[in-house]
């Protein structure tokens, strides 16, 4: 196992198979440089043979001061490596059919596919682009033919093959094995596409690297077709944190980075999504708000986010005590009571307050008591002690 792991975007390409996405030739080149910043190796941003808006994209942003590979995808037809060529992109992906069941639902001999596919690669190679193949429903081919196979790939000078896990079939145990047997056929870097139909995405990359894959495919927010594709920042989040390896991504770019390309593409992030969802950096329960470090698997900041406390029916004393401590006002024991009383009031009427809304609360007790409230004091009190770990 690798100690850096290559990242694949194909937000572009793969990501707006999302059903309701579309986007224009300028969204396409603002998301391209969100990700360019946020450290992706490789962006494969379109597929020129569709249309010539695609190679458009690839003329400007060659020309946009990308530092990420730009990746164009193609089937094995010289026609759409040739429109590769038209588009300046320097690395094409050129995926093909490899299980029987794809293959016949295609009309798609395999013996004839891998002929045109390896005819394709010399192609490509001759006019020298760096070639990756992708092997459509790997995980659904028969070993054998997959070895074979990949074994005439690697003869061709393919720089990667990637195994793609088209319909999400596999298990991370399945993955893992897969892949420890690929890398016993070949000696090149071999590469991971898995969609999230099972909603096994995430675990079954982190499963192909453990296997001997150095790249991951991923998009933003896990978009694509159907259940959508690997999430990048779920996938860049764990090869740091629980293989404890290296990519190129500013991890603390991850949230602000997923939310700027929202924006720019029109689509809402899940609020429950793992990560960088609303939900996932929220806290309801009053121990939970008592005692973050023991109830998160990260700190929010960890991302670039910023953790939400709301309170409400399950906020207690401590709660609410706590929260005074760090503005500097002093309550007692029935003004606290007074807050939680309200808190628990409202709440049981569906209503829940933000961290800002319990302040107010906090200072309108405090002047009640008698206390003088300075509202910059309190805001700076606030501040400090959020710089506190």
């Amino acid at each position: 196992m690798e100690n850096r792991v290559k990242i694949f975007d194909t937000t572009l390409r793969d990501g707006e198979q999302t059903p309701g996405i579309a986007w224009t030739l300028e969204q396409k080149l603002q998301i391209a440089k969100q990700l360019d910043s946020l450290g992706v190796d490789v962006i494969e941003a379109g597929f020129p043979a569709v249309s010539a808006s695609e190679i458009e994209l690839f003329q400007k942003l060659k020309t946009a001061g990308i530092k990420a590979e730009l990746c164009a995808l193609a089937r094995p037809i010289a026609s759409d490596i040739q429109k590769v060529l038209e588009s300046g992109a320097g690395r094409v992906n050129i995926f093909t059919p490899c299980s029987k069941l794809q293959s016949d639902a295609m009309k798609i001999g395999r013996a004839k596919n891998a002929v045109e596919t390896l005819k394709s690669v010399e192609f490509a190679s001759s006019k020298g682009l760096k070639v990756e193949v992708t092997l459509m429903d790997a995980a659904r081919a028969d070993f054998s033919f997959l070895a074979k196979f990949s074994r005439l790939l690697e003869r061709r000078g393919v720089s990667m093959i990637t195994l793609s896990d088209t319909v999400g079939s596999l298990d991370a145990f399945q993955t893992r094995h897969l892949f420890r047997r690929m890398s016993r056929i070949v000696k090149i870097p071999l590469s991971i596409h898995v969609h999230n139909d099972r909603g096994m995405a995430t675990a079954n990359s982190l499963a192909a690297v453990r296997g001997g894959a150095s790249q991951v495919h991923v998009t933003v927010a896990g978009l694509g077709d159907r259940a959508g594709n690997a999430s990048l920042e779920e996938v860049v989040l764990n090869l740091h944190d629980q293989l404890h390896l290296q990519t190129g991504i500013n991890v603390k770019k991850l949230g602000p980075s997923v939310y700027r390309i929202a924006r720019i593409g029109k689509f809402e992030i899940f609020k429950g999504k793992p990560i960088v969802g609303g939900r996932a950096v929220s806290h309801a329960s009053a121990l939970h708000a008592t005692a973050l470090g023991a109830f998160e698997a990260f700190p929010p900041e960890r991302v670039g986010l910023k953790r939400s406390i709301r309170y409400g029916k399950m906020s207690g004393t401590s709660a609410v005590q706590a929260l005074a401590r760090k503005t500097g006002l002093k309550l007692s024991e029935v003004e606290v009571k007074n807050i939680v009383a309200k808190l628990k009031t409202e709440g049981n009427k569906g209503m829940l307050f933000r961290q800002s809304a319990v302040i107010r609360l906090i200072k309108e007790e405090a002047i009640r008591a008698g206390q003088i409230v300075n509202p910059a004091v309190v805001k700076r009190n606030l501040r400090k002690a959020a710089r506190v770990k």
